[in-house]
């Protein structure tokens, strides 16, 4: 992640509005500080990127003096760096959830982007030829109570004729994405813990069995054979290939009994995951009776 140290603070609402010569408070988001590091080139996401996290925290944006509002954590959620952007292309970086959530962004040139309710509840701040360079996000919400949510980057390239791009190639046809590469069952992914960001595939046999931590967004030390069955992505004795994204660490993870495997609570651990296109649960997980204690890794 490149430093941003001699880079000039400004304030913008999407678009900028002003320089900001005051400092910022150390409670208020600190665009120095690390967030979950991801890195793409724009012809990357071309084909939209999705990474899951926990949208708000308790930082009050009204009394920052960025020109938002909403409550975000300190440190930004995501350190994305753009690699390449050597077709000039805008770089959209939006939030979708079930809870009213806004978007803050510190940009490769130091100025501050802020939306709220682009599209329904749902942020969204769209970046004009975004040069290569360090991006900080927060995905904050509307009010103090946080929710699950998806943040989402795609890229767009102009056309000749100055129209956005859709993506397609001159004949019409979206490009052709390399076949993404299936390794077998790891048991869990501790050892992927430094690829945040990344999306890996697995051919997996679902179990009953095993120890599970977390709904949804899972410990990396859960029985990744259990935890596809508790998120609704393969049956007991069912091999199929699963999807993963691998994600920073959580603050606590929440237990609920799903499709048969019980899985437990956990406080701060140090890596987890999630399954692509795992089934959205009906409502909260519901509270369990405390499990055994964790395994040795915990």
């Amino acid at each position: 992640m490149q430093t941003k140290t001699l880079r000039p603070i400004a304030i913008a609402l999407v678009a900028v509005l002003a320089s900001s010569g005051a400092s910022v408070a150390q409670s208020c988001p600190d665009w120095s500080m690390t967030g979950a590091q991801i890195a793409y080139a724009a012809a990357d996401i071309a084909t939209p990127q999705s990474l899951p996290v926990v949208a708000g925290g308790n930082v009050d944006l009204a009394q920052c003096g960025l020109g938002g509002w909403g409550y975000v954590i300190t440190q930004p959620d995501f350190d994305l760096t753009v690699t390449d952007n050597s077709s000039h292309s805008d770089i959209e970086i939006r939030v979708t959830a079930e809870c009213d959530t806004v978007l803050l962004v510190n940009d490769a040139n130091g100025q501050w982007h802020f939306n709220d309710d682009t599209n329904g509840l749902n942020p969204a701040v769209r970046l004009s030829d975004a040069p290569a360079g360090a991006y900080d996000i927060w995905v904050g919400t509307f009010s103090t109570q946080t929710c699950q949510a998806m943040l989402e980057l795609q890229s767009y390239t102009m056309g000749a004729a100055g129209g956005q791009g859709d993506g397609k190639d001159p004949g019409g046809q979206a490009p052709q994405q390399p076949p993404m590469q299936v390794m077998p069952d790891p048991g869990n992914l501790v050892n992927y813990r430094a690829q945040v960001g990344q999306t890996l595939a697995f051919t997996v046999t679902g179990a009953a069995s095993g120890s599970v931590w977390g709904s949804g967004i899972y410990t990396d030390d859960s029985r990744l054979a259990a935890a596809a069955v508790h998120a609704g992505i393969l049956r007991v004795g069912e091999t199929g290939t699963v999807q993963v994204t691998i994600l920073p660490g959580q603050q606590s993870y929440q237990a609920s009994d799903a499709n048969g495997v019980r899985s437990s609570n956990y406080g701060v651990w140090s890596g987890s995951y999630s399954f692509v296109g795992a089934p959205a649960p009906a409502q909260a997980p519901a509270p369990v009776a405390p499990a055994p204690a964790p395994e040795p890794s915990k």
